[in-house]
């Protein structure tokens, strides 16, 4: 009996304590709130305005003269440093609220007109939505500075590449916009394979220039892929041209069936235009431009072929001077003398790396950015810009 009286006791001493420990253990305590990471919208989405994408002809802005309030003065002034730190957006606004206060100021106007400009060619041009926004601040500009006669074939050129896009389809990688007809079969199967062919490009030409453009720029560069006749319409470029870059890769492809390792060397060019652009500050001389870009081209086997045949053909073709080779060779008039001067492109550049190295190209271009490219070429290869030249067209 007193055994079992025992057992009970002890039965309920172990429910009292089960009860009991759980209401004097101390409370949980609160997890910490876990933030949510920020969203930020990818890269390729971005819509930004950045700086100028291609060697844009720009007229200086101008101070007011005495006799205006000193309050618009003030903010002209203010508008002028704006536009010169390519803060587009600030300029305009500012230079709206002057011209409402002083709407008979010549000065006002053209700096207006100005910052127009600017903008409308600092926006991604391969975006459709983008484009419209740079085509309304050309036809606002044309409205403000009737004698700026450069806008309006301006604003008619990108009239014709909006005709061309609007209906595009866009994929995007993370540095690239690719835009194309997407009831085409041949590129609606393809643009993966392309867009990873520019990711390879890319981070290849991110080592070589030492920039990568799409993180320090906050978009993607746009890619936009056209059939012929499209883009003859849209850049007034001939059947000769490959691809253009002027501020956005343009490349025309018919079947890309049977253009496919073309393709794969117009985008690869075209793209180290992009980057030549970004490190020489738009100041790249043409041959050094040009060279450079046929240079990335292909691999180093193919690039020996294409020197040694540019060299031959050099000896039936007219003679290029150095102003030619110091601007767009595109602008060069006559298929001849434009076949010419890619020739004697690509030999030069040999020319630079054989007598100075690999890397040469790229401090070229950084001395070109500072304004120091002739004096540059010189300590590098020993010559002026003119013997190499002479020399190349005389071998």
């Amino acid at each position: 009996m007193k055994h079992t009286v025992w057992l009970l006791l002890v039965a309920l001493v172990a429910l009292a304590a089960w009860w009991w420990l759980p209401s004097a253990a101390p409370a949980p305590q609160p997890q910490p709130e876990v933030q949510a990471p920020r969203f930020e919208a990818p890269l390729a989405r971005r819509e930004a305005i950045g700086t100028l994408p291609v060697d844009v002809p720009t007229l200086a802005p101008q101070a007011l003269s005495k006799g205006v309030a000193p309050e618009i003065a003030a903010k002209n002034r203010a508008a002028l440093t704006a536009l010169e730190a390519q803060q587009y957006d600030e300029a305009v606004q500012l230079l709206d609220e002057c011209l409402v206060a002083a709407p008979g100021q010549a000065v006002l106007r053209h700096n207006l007109a100005e910052a127009l400009w600017r903008r409308a060619h600092a926006r991604d041009l391969g975006v459709v939505a983008q484009l419209e926004l740079s085509i309304a601040d050309l036809t606002r500009a044309i409205e403000l500075a009737p004698e700026r006669t450069e806008i309006p074939p301006r604003r008619d050129e990108w009239r014709r590449r909006l005709d061309a896009q609007r209906d595009m389809w866009t994929d995007h990688s993370a540095h690239f916009s690719l835009s194309y007809d997407g009831s085409r079969s041949d590129l609606l199967a393809s643009y993966s394979s392309l867009l990873a062919l520019l990711e390879d490009a890319y981070g290849e030409y991110v080592t070589l220039f030492g920039i990568a453009p799409v993180e320090s720029e906050g978009r993607p560069i746009s890619v936009v892929l056209y059939r012929k006749q499209d883009f003859r319409d849209a850049t007034g470029i001939g059947h000769w041209a490959g691809g253009l870059y002027d501020g956005v890769v343009r490349v025309p492809v018919e079947d890309l069936s049977k253009e496919r390792q073309a393709l794969r060397r117009v985008l690869r060019h075209e793209l180290a235009h992009a980057f030549v652009a970004r490190v020489a500050a738009n100041r790249a001389p043409g041959w050094l431009n040009e060279g450079l870009a046929m240079r990335l081209e292909d691999d180093d086997a193919a690039w020996r072929a294409r020197v040694k045949d540019s060299g031959q053909r050099l000896r039936s073709l007219p003679r290029i001077t150095a102003a030619e080779l110091g601007g767009s060779l595109a602008a060069i008039v006559g298929e001849d003398r434009v076949r010419a001067a890619y020739a004697v492109a690509l030999v030069l550049l040999d020319e630079v790396v054989l007598a100075a190295g690999e890397r040469a190209p790229y401090e070229l271009l950084e001395a070109a950015a500072a304004g120091d490219l002739p004096a540059k070429l010189q300590r590098l290869t020993g010559v002026e810009l003119e013997v190499l030249l002479e020399r190349v067209q005389t071998r």
